[in-house]
């Protein structure tokens, strides 16, 4: 067979750089099908090159000939000979050198974006035509632009300006908790993955809820996915939270840090409030006030069914977001991982199903380069003791797929005082410590964090009673938490 001159259209030059180079293979296989080619023979074609390479890892060059040779007996006649005119117009030359391969790669991908919405387009129709708006949406949802892959790696002994900015990440940083908690979980950054672990209720929610609101007064985009309350319940407390307020007019016990003027170290007193509980005819008011204040932040719930819902779910709610409302999130928080179902292994152990579960969160943060946050339960055993590494009920390697993982301590003594221990299981590189962070919560208006310290700065003897006289340097605990008047 001798192979002469090229065709330039779009389409047969894609199929072209397919067949001749490894690189092209590399960078647009991964995001290329062949129902995107509009001709039969170029599909054909397509399909021979994608298992080529991925048996082999390479083009098939003039392998391809031989593939042909094989399979012609099985394809239509008039089908065969467009393909052995294409095959007969690959010239030496080329086969042996590709010019420009970046700008060949940009023109594919192009090529590819369009043609992947044309077929949308088409699908989305023939499913209207069919009266099967379901189906539709659903093609509509799914849709992603495709995008070559371009990471070629790093040199670590030449790219000097690569290893360089590797040590400047301010980019990449999202937001921190206040106080001696931040100091604890440390930053968190695009692309990590974050999660609470503690026995029943010990406050997961409240804290996931917590983390949201505060990556909102950073001025980032979150979305909440709540599978524990309704939507409306997550709303009545997420708006309790901002507000600080109550549910119903009530007097509030409110804890708070006091510095005892003999050693220096904080005590834990004690402030009642009355609140007014939460006026309706107020929230139009407030919500101008917040967006003004916050501009981009914002977040949005989004109620999904407990043990029906997958990653994949979460990933089709986040594209819907993104294409209906142009709504793309910093943060996204799942309260809770483990109420989520596999989209795979359903016949498998409960822990493999679980280790699906994580790595695809893992994957979603990765991949939408977003932070993600949730919470696991641990076992039966941190209702008497502190939560460690192991504790993570029903499959350990949870632990391996974070980037930071806190455990939530409580006894039922510490319940009432509003008095949460947190300490670190998993944490970015160097700062590991084996230290506790004293949280002062009060849960009447939705607060798990109004203030934390290091247990070193603290009394071991925390508490003073309300009725307890003793000369010490007083705060406003009104100015412990955000309320919008």
């Amino acid at each position: 067979m001798e192979l002469k001159t090229i065709d330039l259209s779009a389409e047969r030059k894609l199929l072209t750089n397919l067949i001749v180079s490894d690189e092209f293979c590399k960078r647009i296989v991964p995001i290329f099908n062949p129902i995107y080619c509009k001709s039969k023979y170029a599909q054909i074609i397509s399909e021979w090159i994608v298992e080529f390479y991925n048996v082999y890892k390479k083009a098939p060059n003039k392998t391809i000939e031989d593939i042909y040779k094989e399979k012609v007996n099985v394809i239509q006649d008039d089908i065969a000979d467009l393909i052995a005119d294409f095959l007969q117009n690959i010239s030496d030359e080329y086969i042996q050198t590709v010019e420009n391969i970046e700008y060949d790669i940009t023109q594919a991908e192009q090529y590819i974006s369009a043609r992947s919405m044309e077929v949308m387009i088409e699908n989305v129709k023939r499913s209207l035509q069919k009266n099967d708006l379901l189906q539709a949406e659903k093609f509509i949802a799914e849709y992603k632009k495709p995008a070559a892959v371009s990471d070629s790696g790093v040199d670590i002994l030449n790219d000097a300006a690569l290893v360089s900015d590797a040590f400047n990440e301010e980019d990449e940083i999202l937001f921190k908790f206040p106080g001696a908690l931040g100091e604890l979980a440390g930053e968190f950054h695009r692309g990590d993955f974050v999660s609470f672990f503690g026995p029943q209720k010990r406050g997961k929610s409240q804290m996931l809820w917590y983390s949201a609101e505060a990556a909102m007064y950073k001025e980032l985009k979150v979305v909440f996915f709540t599978m524990e309350m309704t939507r409306k319940q997550m709303i009545r407390r997420g708006w309790r939270s901002i507000v600080g307020q109550t549910k119903e007019p009530m007097t509030v016990k409110f804890p708070y840090f006091v510095q005892n003027e003999a050693n220096l170290k904080y005590d834990i007193a004690y402030k009642k409030l009355h609140k007014t509980g939460v006026n309706v005819t107020k929230i139009e008011y407030q919500q101008s006030k917040l967006r003004k204040m916050l501009r981009n932040g914002s977040v949005r719930i989004l109620s999904i069914p407990a043990y029906r819902s997958t990653v994949e779910d979460i990933e089709n709610h986040l594209d819907v977001l993104q294409l209906y409302s142009s709504y793309t999130p910093d943060v996204v928080v799942i309260d809770y991982a483990d109420l989520l179902i596999p989209s795979r292994y359903k016949g498998t152990e409960y822990r493999h199903q679980l280790d699906d579960i994580w790595k695809g969160l893992r994957r979603i943060s990765q991949e939408r380069n977003i932070l993600v946050i949730t919470a696991s339960q641990t076992n039966k055993a941190t209702f008497d003791r502190d939560v460690r590494k192991d504790d993570s009920a029903e499959d350990s390697r949870k632990i391996g797929h974070i980037t930071c993982g806190l455990g939530l301590n409580q006894k039922d003594s510490e319940i009432e005082k509003g008095i949460l221990r947190v300490n670190q299981l998993v944490v970015r590189e160097e700062k590991a410590t084996t230290e506790q962070v004293i949280v002062l919560e009060c849960l009447d208006i939705c607060k798990p964090v109004l203030d934390s310290k290091f247990v070193h700065e603290i009394n071991l003897d925390y508490e003073i009673h309300e009725n307890k006289r003793r000369k010490r340097r007083t705060i406003d605990t009104e100015e412990l938490y955000y309320e919008i008047i």
